[in-house]
């Protein structure tokens, strides 16, 4: 037994001896760089899509049958293009009839006119229709008054009431130690936001009663101008002239009506620009303000939109540097820089958004394209930049394979990580230090070096 003991033993230390023999006297080759010192970056990826400057959405402002869809996505369009359109067959008979109307009244007046009035009647007509424009002036304020801003004055009453009742559930919260102070400061500054969304909304419903009384002053004076040229009118006509004069006025306010409805039954284009979303469907029940279609109009140049992480808010600044790249235009890339960050935050993505614009406008970039962005975030010194696969970490620390007198020699560093693949050395190597690419080298290993990679 001793001696199988001793045998093993002996065979052991020979093994070991091989072992070490063949480390010291193998040799391995290695492709390697060397160190130098450049212009360093720190960059971040983000993803997103090209965009337009304004994502506007178009519907229309009657409900009706969608009829028809005049356009596709991804086409462009000129202003004023009709781009859809609702069942209006009866607001186009109503326009026929009404023109009818109008021609006849037209007709009729013209029968009973003399050159003693002409001048007293086109008094009486200049009033009328600054009369008509101020009544619908007036008409429309009134709209907007009982519309837009009392809805949007009650629902940021309904906002404030709701953010001071959480405020002061989290404050009692927090005063029995149940929430942290970072909800009750949440709680705060929805409390805030809520509290100045209502006084923008009670203001803007305060000034729209003082643009209301301004129409009605304006529709008393140009009633009065009214009187005032009828007057004229009266002395120098008949009844018969004056009751044609009223058919024909009347008939062409009616007609006007007639033909603003059956406007509103096209949907058009507010300007040059590109269609990127079709929304809905001939056949489909279509009400007021539903999105349609989504447009983007023409612009100088072309923007695109990314989301980036959250934990980059503040270091994500306008005008800040970046390269657009897209997998649809291999090795092309499109410098940009930033021109809107968001304010808000996406909870459920945890990113925010920040909007880039490109040096130029660029064609084949069409809106809703999948693109990259690598913004610049900083500058730094001259320094000392390697690809992070050359570097490896062990016990804690983080090193670079080096040689020291033809063999391989584990060098430690002290790094920043730059992102992209990148790390910079702030510590433990020099210019025209030699790193080795070859990652399966062992220490003390002899080597000869290869080619320098680049």
């Amino acid at each position: 037994m001793k001696r199988k003991l001793i045998l093993l033993a002996v065979v052991v230390v020979v093994i070991g001896v091989g072992i070490a023999l063949w480390t010291v006297l193998s040799v391995a080759t290695s492709n390697y760089v060397q160190a130098e010192k450049i212009d360093s970056l720190e960059t971040v990826l983000a993803a997103g899509k090209v965009t337009g400057k304004q994502v506007i959405p178009l519907g229309f402002t009657v409900a009706g049958v969608l009829e028809g869809v005049s356009v596709e996505e991804g086409e462009e369009v000129n202003e004023g293009q009709v781009l859809a359109f609702v069942e209006n067959q009866e607001e186009k008979n109503r326009v026929l009839q009404r023109a009818n109307a109008l021609e006849i009244a037209q007709t009729q007046l013209g029968k009973i006119q003399t050159t003693d009035y002409q001048q007293a009647l086109e008094n009486l007509k200049q009033a009328e229709v600054q009369e008509k424009y101020a009544r619908l002036e007036y008409e429309r304020t009134l709209n907007n008054l009982e519309v837009q801003p009392e809805e949007r004055l009650r629902q940021a009453e309904i906002n404030h009431e709701a953010a001071q009742t959480i405020y002061q559930r989290t404050l009692e919260l927090f005063n029995a130690g149940i929430t942290s102070a970072a909800e009750l400061e949440e709680a705060e500054k929805n409390l805030d936001l809520a509290t100045s969304t209502l006084a923008l909304a009670e203001s803007d419903f305060e000034g729209r009663f003082r643009e209301t009384e301004q129409a009605e002053r304006s529709l008393e004076v140009a009633r009065s101008n009214i009187s005032l040229a009828q007057g004229a009118l009266d002395s120098l006509t008949g009844e018969m002239l004056k009751l044609a004069r009223l058919d024909a006025v009347q008939a062409e306010i009616l007609l006007e009506e007639a033909e603003l409805a059956y406007a509103k039954t096209y949907l058009k284009s507010p300007t040059d620009g590109s269609i990127t979303r079709v929304q809905a469907s001939p056949g489909e029940f279509v009400q007021p303000g539903r999105e349609i279609l989504t447009f983007i109009p023409f612009a100088d140049v072309t923007y695109v939109e990314v989301q980036v992480d959250e934990d980059l808010t503040g270091r994500i600044v306008l005008g800040q540097e970046a390269i657009i790249t897209s997998t649809a235009f291999p090795g092309e890339t499109f410098p940009a820089s930033i021109s809107q960050v968001s304010p808000g935050i996406d909870a459920a993505r945890g990113t925010f958004r920040v909007r880039l614009a490109l040096e130029r406008l660029v064609p084949e970039l069409v809106p809703d394209l999948a693109v990259f962005a690598e913004i610049i975030i900083e500058r730094r010194e001259p320094s000392i930049v390697l690809e992070q696969r050359f570097v490896f970490r062990q016990e804690g620390k983080t090193f670079v394979n080096t040689i020291r007198q033809e063999r391989v020699y584990p060098l430690e560093i002290q790094v920043d990580n730059l992102g992209n693949g990148l790390v910079l050395v702030r510590e433990g190597l020099e210019p025209g230090d030699v790193v080795l690419t070859n990652m399966d080298l062992r220490e003390g290993q002899r080597v000869r070096l290869a080619a320098e990679e680049r």
